[in-house]
């Protein structure tokens, strides 16, 4: 695999993590609760006070569609500068940290929700996902760290 190739990998899935976001709070409450929001989050939204969770949402989804374009950019290691590499090797480590989690989140998850298979498998491949995409960011700054100087 290319460094190009893993910095396309992290866009696409960093700008379909955006869009899941906006569509789940577009859907309401229990998509948002699916996703795995705090349940004060959840019944903010069914208490039809929007605005707190609207915004949190909408600012995860920007940090997500910002660092889907700054993933995109780096396909071409002179166009992001030192600053964007260092934001997205901050970001890698946090989602590769966030992917091996995956033994204390999905419990926590299930939890509050408990025996729903759906759910559970979800948040499980959730996790993987989020671990892959961290992965991809390490190898392609890696592979590029070099052209970036």
């Amino acid at each position: 695999m290319s460094a190009q190739h893993a910095f396309s990998y992290a866009a696409a899935i960093l700008a379909l993590a955006s869009a899941l976001h906006i569509v789940a709070l577009i859907i309401g409450p229990e998509a948002i609760a699916f996703l795995g929001a705090p349940d004060e989050f959840v019944q903010m939204l069914r208490d039809g006070n929007w605005v707190w969770p609207v915004f949190v949402t909408c600012a995860i989804a920007g940090l997500l569609a910002g660092l889907a374009w700054l993933s995109w950019r780096a396909r071409r290691p002179k166009v992001n500068g030192h600053i964007a590499r260092i934001i997205l090797w901050l970001f890698a480590i946090i989602f590769i940290v966030r992917g091996l989690m995956v033994g204390l989140f999905v419990p926590a998850i299930m939890a509050r929700n408990i025996g729903d298979p759906v759910l559970f498998w979800f948040h499980v491949g959730a996790s993987i996902l989020v671990l892959t995409l961290g992965a991809a960011l390490v190898y392609g700054l890696y592979k590029t760290r070099s052209l970036a100087r």
